[in-house]
């Protein structure tokens, strides 16, 4: 496995256990190891989400908007719901 999947695994376990600083963290290195990918500025989308950050999230839909449309990013925003409250 890569280290971008690898992190972003690691990022997904780190959200569903309300762990948001560790998910963001692991979702920039999965972004860091390869830019291309959606599902890392999704789980930082959500994590902005949980924070209310509306402008991180809006953001993250910006940079993902060349290859994502606005309203399918906000569908996989959607699809992480968090079980924890946040901090």
């Amino acid at each position: 496995m890569d280290i971008a999947s690898e992190h972003i695994l690691e990022a997904e376990k780190a959200f569903r256990l309300g762990q948001y600083e560790r998910a963001d963290h692991l979702a920039s290195v999965a972004i860091s190891a390869d830019d291309r990918l959606l599902t890392p500025l999704v789980i930082k989308a959500a994590v902005y989400r949980v924070r209310g950050d509306h402008a991180g999230e809006r953001l993250m839909a910006a940079i993902a908007l060349p290859a994502t449309p606005n309203d399918l990013f906000r569908k996989c925003v959607d699809s992480y719901d968090s079980p924890v409250a946040a901090p």
